[in-house]
């Protein structure tokens, strides 16, 4: 026996529901002329850096300054504690950047100094080693004027005369001055008590251990 089977209108119903359905579902293609969404950059955390000094002098270190390169120094880091002869002290706080730092020993004079410094690394050390500078005066000028600065140092950064204009410091023919002062490059200018004789200035002296620099006539 052959049995036909008929298909109820609710089928149909069924079907037609499943078909919008799908048509509603579908995607819709984006517009390329649309204003895309930028995503928000994430924010990189700054980077904290802090400073050790390694005393490696036979005098102890009692003010540490530190300054960005664009700036004067005016903020002295030790605060009264004194980084005695083989030991260490660190400093934190510091922002990632470039720097000018400068150390003096307890007596105010300064040690050493560097300009310019990229403080780029977590933990920066910096090392002060002790080296002599001797000068001896071998030319036939008397020198009124004796200027010593870290290479590193701006023109500007002179600072005061090494000889004591107020009671009458001279550095006559045949004598000689030493200065105690950290490994590394230093300029020197030596000026003479006659105004018509030239200014001495030497760039990028590198001075290790006992080093000896000597004024002559320039032929």
């Amino acid at each position: 026996m052959n049995r036909t089977k008929t298909l109820s209108p609710l089928y149909f119903f069924v079907i037609i529901l499943a078909m919008m359905a799908l048509a509603c579902g579908s995607s819709t293609p984006a517009d390329p002329d649309a204003p895309t969404r930028t995503p928000r950059p994430t924010a990189t955390p700054k980077l904290e850096v802090e400073l050790e000094v390694f005393n490696e002098t036979q005098n102890s270190l009692c003010y540490l300054l530190v300054a960005p390169s664009d700036e004067e120094f005016d903020k002295e880091y030790l605060n009264g504690v004194e980084i005695a002869p083989g030991e260490s002290h660190t400093v934190s706080g510091f922002d990632a950047g470039e720097y000018n730092v400068k150390v003096h020993n307890c007596d105010k004079n300064m040690v050493n100094a560097l300009y310019y410094v990229d403080m780029d690394q977590e933990h920066m050390t910096w090392t002060i080693k002790e080296a002599t500078l001797t000068i001896e005066n071998e030319s036939s000028q008397s020198m009124c004027e004796m200027y010593i600065s870290p290479s590193s140092a701006p023109e500007s950064a002179w600072g005061p005369s090494q000889l004591d204009p107020d009671i009458g410091e001279v550095l006559e023919s045949g004598m000689y001055v030493s200065f105690f002062i950290a490994e590394g490059k230093w300029d020197i200018r030596v000026v003479p008590c006659d105004e018509n004789v030239e200014t001495l200035t030497e760039i990028g002296l590198e001075v290790e251990d006992e080093f000896t620099y000597t004024l002559s006539d320039k032929e």
